[in-house]
């Protein structure tokens, strides 16, 4: 009697796993395709690679450097969605978002320094307001930030360097995933002294074509 429980125990305990297992290979190959919203309508991917050139006619990434004035020899990167989300990101001021619009309604506050090459940074003081533009996301750190101090005999100015350093190893690209098409900017902005801290920020922003969000 007792043997007979112990296999049906050992039984269902069989089927459990078993179902388990069905279910986690089962959620593997199912496919949920969800079509991108384009101006107000549903359209797949195959729709748009055969109504279009380029995906850029609708939106994407363009890379350029800014070519006047203090912000000469700024690398930026627009990205640009037709669901309305477009932001600027500068590799050479720290990977950070100087211009964010929504629908082209502005949701930044932009100052009159404009997007200042890092060539103009000075890090005594509060002179680091000479070269703050605003923006959606302007980077403190990485080794100190807050209000010009010093410490244990070094003078460190307002906020600290990071967001004045150019970043490495920058990418900015593309592609699609199912009927959704994703953009990214991704790269490596290092904060480093001889004898001193090596400190290196990795930052990547994702958004989507078709989804008014962005990732840090």
């Amino acid at each position: 009697m007792q043997a007979r429980q112990q296999q049906k125990r050992w039984e269902r305990y069989y089927l459990y796993i078993l179902s388990r297992d069905r279910m986690r290979i089962l959620k593997n190959y199912i496919i949920v395709r969800r079509n991108m919203k384009i101006f107000g309508k549903e359209t797949s991917r195959e729709e748009i690679q055969q109504k279009t050139g380029d995906i850029s006619q609708l939106g994407g990434i363009k890379y350029y450097e800014l070519i006047d004035g203090v912000s000469r020899g700024v690398r930026a990167i627009d990205i640009k969605s037709p669901c309305g989300l477009d932001m600027t990101v500068l590799p050479d001021r720290g990977m950070d978002i100087s211009n964010f619009s929504y629908k082209s309604i502005p949701v930044v506050w932009r100052s009159a320094t404009r997007e200042t090459s890092p060539a103009y940074f000075e890090s005594k003081g509060l002179e680091w307001l000479r070269t703050f533009f605003g923006g959606l996301v302007t980077t403190c750190g990485l080794t100190y930030m807050g209000a010009p101090d010093t410490d244990e005999g070094e003078e460190l100015g307002l906020h600290g360097r990071i967001s004045n350093i150019s970043a490495e190893n920058v990418l900015a690209d593309g592609k699609w995933e199912g009927d959704s098409y994703k953009m990214w900017v991704q790269g490596k902005v290092r904060e480093a002294k001889v004898f001193g801290d090596k400190l290196v920020l990795e930052r990547k922003i994702t958004t989507w074509m078709d989804q008014p969000k962005v990732i840090l």
